[in-house]
C-alpha cells in the first residue's frame, strides 16, 4: 500500500484491514499513531486506517491511511452525529478489526460487530465517570447523568467487546467492565531516548507544562508556582498544549497576558507531538501539578513516561504512587503547590544530581508494543 490520506475504495488490500478510531482524537494522535498504528504497521501484515480530528497537516505514513472525518468544537452538537459518519466510514471500509479509542463510538462498534461479526477492542484511556463525575467539565447534574450514562454504556456494549486495553494499571482497580478479557498496554514514550547530558539550569530558568491545559491538571496551581519561585530566581514557563474549554483558555490567557515569565503554545489549537517534544528538550525542568483527586488518583500521566525518557527533571505533586515510580530514577522534585515559599524546590533542581543510571528502559513504547501485537494476533486468528 501507497503513502495516502484517503481510501480509494477499489483498492483492495488482502491483508486484514484494521480501523482505529476516536472522536476528539487529532489523527495523528500519538497513542493512535505513534504507538499503535506505528507497531503494527511494523509487523508488515495489516492494512491500517486511522479516522480521527481534522488537523492543519494530515501527515503522510506508508502504510496507514488517514480518515479526518471530524472537525467541531468539543460542545457541539455536531458531535452527536460524529458517530453516524463513523458507521458510513466502517461500511466503506469493511475492515476485519476495529479498536475504538473513545466511548461514543462503543454503541457503533457493537452494532458493527452485531451486522459483519467484526472483532472489537475497546481502548480505555480515560475513566470516563471519573473524569465526568469529579471534574467540572459539565455543570453539576448534568455531568453526574453524563457519567452515569457512559458507564451503563460501557457495561451495555461488554458483550461486543472482545478484548479491552487498558491504558493505566490503575484502571484495573478502578473498572469491572473489562473483566476477563484486557490487557495492560501504558502510554509508554514512542519516540527514541535522549542521550545528551544535561547541562545546569539556565539563567532564566526555562521551566514547561506540556499536554492538555485543564483546571483539574493543576494548570493555575503551576501558573502560581512559577510567580512564587520567581522571587527567588529569574525563571520561564512555557505552556505547550491544547486548551478544550474556552471559559478556562480565557482564563489563562487573562492571567499570563503581558507577564514575561510566561509564553503559550497552542492553547486553541492542537500542537504537534513533535513540538511538543522540541520544547521538553529546551527546558530545564517540567512542572507536573495535578491534584490527587479520584479522577486522576490511579493514573500515571502519559508525560511522565515522555519526562523519564527525555531525562528531564520535573516537579511534581508528592503523590505516593508517582513518587515510587519516580524514585528509581531520581527523577522527581515532590512539591507541595499550595505552599508560597518555593525556594527549596528551586535549590533541589539547581543543586541536584538527576538520571544518574541514563533513560530507563522500561518507560519505552517496545514493550506495550508486543503486548498489542500478541492481541491482535489472537483476535485476527481466532476469526
Amino acid at each position: 500500500m501507497g503513502i495516502s490520506n484517503s481510501f480509494n475504495n477499489d483498492d483492495l488490500s488482502a491483508k486484514p484491514r484494521i480501523v482505529i478510531a476516536s472522536v476528539l482524537k487529532p489523527v495523528d494522535d500519538p497513542r493512535a499513531l505513534a504507538r499503535m498504528a506505528n507497531s503494527l504497521s511494523q509487523a508488515n501484515k495489516y492494512d491500517l486506517h486511522i479516522i480521527g480530528f481534522k488537523t492543519k497537516k494530515v501527515p503522510t505514513v506508508e502504510g496507514i491511511t488517514f480518515h479526518p472525518i471530524h472537525d467541531f468544537p468539543r460542545l457541539s452538537i455536531k458531535r452527536t452525529l460524529a458517530s453516524i459518519k463513523f458507521l458510513r466510514k466502517l461500511i466503506q471500509l469493511k475492515p476485519q478489526l476495529v479498536i475504538v479509542n473513545t466511548h461514543e463510538y462503543l454503541i457503533v462498534s457493537s452494532i458493527n460487530r452485531i451486522l459483519f461479526g467484526t472483532p472489537t477492542l475497546y481502548d480505555v484511556q480515560e475513566n470516563y465517570f471519573r473524569n465526568l463525575w469529579y471534574t467540572n467539565t459539565f455543570p453539576i447534574g448534568i455531568k453526574h447523568l453524563l457519567a452515569i450514562y457512559v458507564r451503563s454504556k460501557e457495561w451495555l456494549t461488554k458483550p461486543f467487546v472482545d478484548h479491552y486495553l487498558l491504558a493505566e494499571r490503575g484502571y484495573d482497580h478502578e473498572l469491572r467492565f473489562h473483566r476477563p478479557n484486557f490487557t495492560i498496554i501504558e502510554n509508554k514514550y514512542a519516540g527514541i531516548a535522549n542521550n545528551i547530558s544535561k547541562k545546569k539550569p539556565s539563567s532564566p530558568l526555562q521551566l514547561i507544562i506540556t499536554g492538555t491545559l485543564a483546571e483539574h491538571y493543576g494548570l493555575f496551581e503551576a501558573i502560581q508556582f512559577v510567580k512564587n519561585i520567581s522571587n527567588h530566581t529569574p525563571v520561564h514557563l512555557t505552556l505547550v498544549g491544547y486548551c478544550p474549554k474556552k471559559a478556562v483558555l480565557n482564563r489563562l490567557l487573562s492571567t499570563i497576558n503581558g507577564d514575561s515569565r510566561f509564553s503559550l503554545v497552542g492553547g486553541a489549537e492542537w500542537v504537534p507531538h513533535d513540538t511538543l517534544i522540541k520544547y521538553i528538550h529546551s527546558s530545564d525542568a517540567a512542572i507536573i501539578a495535578y491534584p490527587v483527586h479520584p479522577a486522576t488518583e490511579n493514573c500515571l500521566p502519559t508525560k511522565v513516561f515522555e519526562y523519564l525518557a527525555l531525562q528531564i527533571p520535573f516537579f511534581i505533586t508528592p503523590h505516593p504512587y508517582w513518587l515510587r515510580y519516580c524514585e528509581a530514577y531520581k527523577a522527581a522534585i515532590p512539591v507541595d503547590f499550595h505552599q508560597t515559599d518555593q525556594s527549596e524546590a528551586v535549590k533541589c533542581l539547581q543543586k541536584g544530581v538527576f538520571y544518574p543510571k541514563g533513560a530507563p528502559k522500561e518507560v519505552f513504547w517496545p514493550s506495550e508494543g508486543s503486548k498489542l501485537l500478541q492481541v491482535v494476533h489472537q483476535i485476527l486468528d481466532s476469526k
